[in-house]
This record gives structure tokens, C-alpha cells and sequence, in this order.
């Protein structure tokens, strides 16, 4: 195996392939990145068996091959290189592979090739495609709502649905849940569930730009294709909860809140709550006022900022200041619409102009919200 690339170009490759690999895995074979030459292609490829990434770039000259090397070594010895053209190969004789970067050359052992899994190409039942930039955006409206508790597997991924020309994003974890859709060309009604690492890793690596994510969607795997990256995944098995009876159907209480203002003070008020105390009290009156506070053994904050379009009744209602300030930092909009049916049901928080995301948290129930 021979190629020639440039720093630039090969590490760039490497970066993304390798946060395929766990920092606890058991198994070192796994913690091998497969370099692989075939006819002027090089692809890169790791793998924890559940999420693979694989990225892909011509070169100049080249030999076809294949060999395994250690990915943190390999690429913490390529961050260190200049910025030049690099000659990596093979060397059969001390089983390693050797780079030679301007008058550096090195060599690093390589790992045992067949001992690497194979990963079979995705045979896909149904494909859609989006656009690079939607897509990174409802990813991230939806995935850090994504639940840890491992007791309903489940919710510890994001659910995809396509039904009716739309792609729809649900992720939730008991205390709130995010919705985020954007439309697709297919016909097909068909659902899966990817897990929290493989679905954050397709979100960091997306371009905001307006290039096609090709989605390939077959029974036990899952593939993402764009700009000769290839981010393939193996689906939660069970059945996802009826996201849609969980969002109320009347209000009470509606307001335009300044998304930014309302981001500003919560963030105060968290440099004050220590511990799991995380708790806020948001008093709305009627001449369009909302008053927040927040205390703990440190301190207190009390503020108020200005909303809009007040319509309805007073309410004095209690959150997790986290869960709030995680959907408002989620968004770009610089105002966002607060439904409140009444203090102990949840909130949703919607976007002024657009129906294609939905934000629902879950009050915290005081004894006495008066009292706070």
C-alpha cells in the first residue's frame, strides 16, 4: 500500500474517522484506523461496532493496499508534522507503516488487518435525502434532550420518522422533549432510532452548507453519505413512545419572549444555584412583565425583562433552569413563543415564524409557587 497526500487533507480525514473509536474500549483492534488504496481512493475507516465513520479523498500516486494502525498514535504523530506533502506506505518487512514528510521519516508498528472487523456495504431499502445545513440544525434542536438512563434503551437515542414528505426528529428523556422536522422528497413511511454517540458525531461533523446528505435506510444499519463521508450506524431495537400525545393541545397563558434576554438571566441565575438546585420561578403578569428568581445558600437573582403578546392569565410557574436555557441556546430565532396551560403542565415553546420545531419542558411542582 502507497500514497501521497497532504498533511492537510489526510488529517482532516483522520479527525473525523477516529471519534468513531470509545476511550474505554475493551477490544484493541478496535481502536485501529483501516487506511485502505484502491485505485486512486484512499479510505479511512473506524469502528466501535455500533457507530463506523469513513471518509475518503483521491491521491497522486498510489499502490492499492490495506493496513491497520493504531488511530490516537497515528494521528497525534500527524498533528506534529508541518504542514506538507506526506508519502505513507506500507512495509511488509517490520510490519509497520512509514511517512515521510519532507526530511521526517518515521515508521509506526501496524495492527493485525484481519482482526478488524469487515463492514459490509448497506444494502438500503429506502433513501432521502436533505440538505447538509437543515439537517445539522434540527440535529442539534433535538439531541441534547436525548435521555442517559439506561433503564429505557430507547430514549437514550434520537427517533427519525419520515412520514408524508417530512423527516421528523424527536428526542426526549422524561423532563422535556424536542421536535425539529424538515421537509424530504419520499413517499415512504419509515422509522428508526439512532444512538445518542453515532447521531452526535453525524451533528459535529455536517457542514453548514448547502450539499446532500444522502440517508440509507435498510434493516440494521443506517447510513449517512455526504462529501465522501460516510457515517453508518446500527439502529436501537424497540419501539418508540407516541411522541405526539405527549404535546398539550390548549393554552392559557401565551407570550413572545426575546430569546436572547430570557438566556441572559437564566445564565445568572445559574452562577448562583450550586448542586442539583437548578430551579427558577418565572412570575408572568398580565401588563407583560416577567419576573424571575432564582436562590440558593450563595445568594439570590432577581430580575425582570419585558415580553410580548401577552394573551391570557397571570401564572407564577417553577423550572429546571438548565432544561430551559438548553432549548433557547438551541435556537437561532430571536424570539421564541411560550404556551403555558397552567403551573404544573408543561411548557411549549415554539418559533414565531416557522412550525418545524417544538420545545416541551416539564414544570417543577412547588407546594407553594407563592412561596418560593
Amino acid at each position: 500500500m502507497l500514497f501521497r497526500t497532504t498533511k492537510g487533507i489526510f488529517q482532516d480525514a483522520l479527525e473525523k474517522v477516529v471519534r468513531a473509536c470509545t476511550k474505554t474500549n475493551l477490544n484493541e483492534n478496535l481502536d485501529g484506523v483501516l487506511l485502505e488504496v484502491k485505485d486512486g481512493k484512499v479510505t479511512l475507516m473506524c469502528t466501535d461496532l455500533i457507530t463506523t465513520i469513513k471518509a475518503a479523498f483521491t491521491c497522486m500516486d498510489f499502490e492499492n493496499g490495506a493496513i491497520l494502525v493504531n488511530s490516537k498514535f497515528l494521528l497525534s504523530y500527524v498533528k506534529a508534522l508541518p504542514n506538507q506533502e506526506l508519502l505513507i506506505k506500507s512495509e511488509e518487512k517490520d510490519n509497520s507503516v512509514s511517512i515521510v514528510s519532507g526530511k521526517s521519516q518515521s515508521n509506526i508498528v501496524s495492527m493485525d488487518i484481519n482482526a478488524f472487523p469487515v463492514i459490509k456495504p448497506i444494502k438500503s431499502k429506502v433513501e432521502v435525502n436533505v440538505i447538509s445545513e437543515e439537517f445539522k440544525k434540527a440535529l442539534k434542536e433535538v439531541i441534547f434532550a436525548v435521555a442517559h438512563d439506561e433503564t429505557r434503551p430507547v430514549l437514550t437515542g434520537v427517533f427519525f420518522e419520515v412520514k408524508n414528505g417530512k423527516l421528523t426528529l424527536v428526542a426526549l428523556d422524561g423532563y422535556r422533549m424536542c421536535v425539529s422536522s424538515l421537509p424530504v422528497d419520499c413517499d415512504e413511511n419509515v422509522s428508526f432510532i439512532v444512538p445518542q454517540k453515532s447521531a452526535l458525531e453525524l451533528q459535529r461533523i455536517l457542514e453548514n452548507d448547502e450539499q446532500n446528505v444522502n440517508v440509507k435506510i435498510s434493516k440494521g444499519i443506517i447510513e449517512f453519505a455526504f462529501n465522501e463521508v460516510f457515517i453508518s450506524s446500527v439502529p436501537l431495537e424497540g419501539s418508540y413512545i407516541k411522541w405526539e400525545k405527549i404535546i398539550p393541545e390548549n393554552s392559557d397563558t401565551v407570550c413572545t419572549i426575546d430569546r436572547m434576554d430570557l438566556a441572559s438571566v437564566l445564565s445568572r441565575a445559574a452562577a448562583i444555584l450550586t448542586g442539583e438546585n437548578k430551579l427558577v420561578k418565572l412570575s408572568f403578569t398580565k401588563d407583560g412583565n416577567l419576573d424571575l428568581l432564582a436562590k440558593s445558600s450563595i445568594g439570590r437573582v432577581e430580575e425582570e425583562i419585558k415580553v410580548k403578546d401577552f394573551q391570557g392569565s397571570e401564572l407564577k410557574i417553577a423550572f429546571n433552569s438548565k432544561y430551559i436555557s438548553d432549548v433557547l441556546l438551541s435556537q437561532e430565532d430571536d424570539e421564541l413563543e411560550f404556551d403555558f396551560s397552567n403551573n404544573v403542565s408543561p411548557v411549549v415553546i415554539k418559533k414565531k415564524d416557522s412550525d418545524n420545531y417544538t420545545g416541551i419542558v416539564l414544570p417543577v411542582r412547588l407546594i407553594n409557587v407563592n412561596k418560593m
